[in-house]
């Protein structure tokens, strides 16, 4: 078959920007995405007009090429076919003006379809899929009604089970109460929920007597109760936490609102799933969405229903949207999905169009620290050096031949650390990330590491995306990995990293250094996306002689 094209949206039709553009690509049963923000430098760049002309470049192709661009938008009711397709979220470039005709354009009717193929997909992918399986999906907004969605897949369909609705004159969904508490916080809202969650974690998540002020559960829907009214909410939430609180107050009041907002979170999304999870009998849970980044979310899920693999997906969020359209419209058209399981299915290769940068780069010094950043350039690095470097408190920066095509580094264009030196989450933090102190950092180990420390389960974590309880072995050997509440985002090697630089250091660090865990986290520096090419390293150094 002819190759296709699956983006998200840059804009609605009503003119609303979008954000986390991505574009995919299926080719000879293959599928290889790019998020925009790799290529822009612009974090949550809601474009895709450079990532598509960048892809169809790498493989050599123009837009006659291309049999069929399939579409998603979220927020307004599905376009028809010739609505114009924007790919600049200023609504100057469309499809239509690149001579796409209206019969080779396929618009999504459903955005959390789309990430429920998504999360399938990966599954299938890293070998972790079981059938039956239930996919959770949430996110702010998807199409209009589309808040939480309850699906099952059963290898020949996918079923929506059940869409939560909303209470009339309150907040639809977890996604808009999250974000609503996050501006009130400080951050922006629908990009900072994460320091949120991590907030989340430096107060007790206890509800009390008085719970259910955010999120209720009846009838097995989640239900939001905060007001839609900006002056009621904010009333609501400033008896908790003053708006914007000064450093001091939101590490006390601000952190115990994001610990409410977050227990009620969780207690609502374990009732609804409870009885589901009884009745279809699972084998696995899958998350996709935006909340599908709450790793604390998926952690207490795995935690509540200790029979039930519980994993997210490799793309969370809109990122992930390009790869679901295809895996969706693939799936409907030919009733399976695409190509044979892929560990790197949805990744962007070295060789599939990336021009990899394989000089020597000198290693970058730290200010204020007796520490380097040492690139790692390539799977086929001397793994024997690395960890000597590591095991001496320097920093690895890899770049590996392939790009992670979602948010989460995960091992490929990550910054790489010894978890036992407690000192580095200051180093990383301060002055690597420059980002505040409670964010905390995953920890990267095999799976025999993982049955140690935190006991044999059923939950993968391939992708980053269960924080667990720690056990005490774990958090005295390994005190930069954990965060203030105990646990530790947990990443376990499998599939994908099979011949990979990573997989080479854990086991040099085991047999030469007793080493089982690394801190791992995205390889970007300040506000900016996770790094492409190798020279944008320098912006490291600037940082650093600054």
């Amino acid at each position: 078959m002819k190759p296709w094209i699956g983006l998200n949206a840059a804009m609605t039709q009503d003119g609303r920007r979008q954000i986390d553009g991505a574009v995919a690509i299926l080719l000879d049963g293959k599928i290889h995405s790019l998020p925009q923000e790799r290529l822009s430098r612009r974090k949550h760049d809601g474009g895709v007009a450079i990532a598509l002309h960048y892809v169809l470049e790498g493989f050599g192709l123009d837009f006659g090429d291309i049999e069929r661009f399939v579409i998603s938008t979220s927020g307004e009711p599905t376009p028809g076919r010739e609505a114009p397709v924007h790919l600049r979220p200023d609504g100057r470039l469309t499809l239509q003006d690149l001579g796409v005709e209206p019969d080779r354009i396929e618009w999504r009717n459903s955005h959390h379809e789309s990430h429920a193929f998504e999360a399938i997909f990966a599954a299938r992918n890293v070998g972790t899929l079981s059938l039956p399986a239930l996919i959770f999906v949430a996110d702010r907004v998807g199409q209009p009604g589309e808040h939480q969605s309850y699906y099952r897949f059963d290898g020949n369909k996918l079923e929506l089970i059940h869409r939560d609705p909303a209470i009339a004159g309150c907040l639809n969904g977890l996604g808009e109460t999250y974000d609503r508490i996050t501006r009130h916080l400080g951050w922006r809202e629908q990009i900072d929920a994460g320091k949120t969650m991590a907030l989340a974690g430096l107060a007790n998540s206890s509800t009390g007597p008085d719970a259910r002020l955010f999120f209720d559960c009846r009838d097995g829907a989640i239900l939001s109760l905060l007001p839609r009214d900006e002056e009621i909410s904010i009333a609501i939430l400033a008896r908790l936490c003053p708006a914007r609180p000064a450093p001091e107050r939101l590490l006390d009041e601000g952190a115990a609102l994001a610990a409410r907002l977050q227990g009620e979170l969780e207690a609502a999304v374990i009732a609804a799933l409870a009885p589901l999870i009884g009745a279809i009998r699972p084998r696995i849970l899958l998350c996709g969405g935006g909340l599908a980044t709450n790793c604390r979310l998926l952690g207490r899920l795995s935690g509540a229903f200790p029979d039930l693999a519980v994993q997210g997906s490799l793309a969370p969020g809109d990122t992930g949207q390009g790869i679901g359209n295809l895996v969706a419209a693939y799936f409907r058209r030919f009733g399976k999905l695409p190509g044979e399981a892929d560990p790197l299915g949805g990744f962007w290769r070295k060789g599939d169009g990336w021009d990899f940068c394989p000089q020597t780069l000198d290693r970058i010094p730290l200010r204020g620290a007796d520490r380097h950043i040492v690139p790692i350039l390539g799977d086929d690095a001397d793994a024997d050096q690395a960890a000597n470097r590591l095991a001496k408190g320097d920093i690895l920066a890899t770049m590996a031949g392939v790009h992670e095509p979602g948010p989460r580094a995960l091992g490929f264009h990550s910054l790489l650390a010894d978890a036992r030196d407690a000192d580095l989450r200051h180093v990383l933090n301060a002055i690597v990330k420059e980002r505040e102190a409670f964010r905390p950092f995953g920890a990267m180990m095999e799976k025999r590491a993982f049955d140690r420390f935190f006991g044999p389960s059923p939950s993968a974590a391939p992708f980053m995306d269960l924080a667990l309880p720690a056990s005490p072995e774990f958090k005295a050997l390994y005190p930069a990995a954990i965060h203030a509440d105990g646990s530790s985002r947990v990443q376990v090697l499998g599939r994908m990293h099979e011949g990979s630089f990573v997989a080479r250091l854990l086991r040099v660090l085991a047999e030469q250094h007793g080493v089982e865990a690394v801190i791992n986290t995205s390889l970007n520096p300040k506000a900016k996306p996770i790094l492409y090419e190798a020279a944008s390293l320098a912006d490291f150094r600037q940082q650093n002689f600054d």
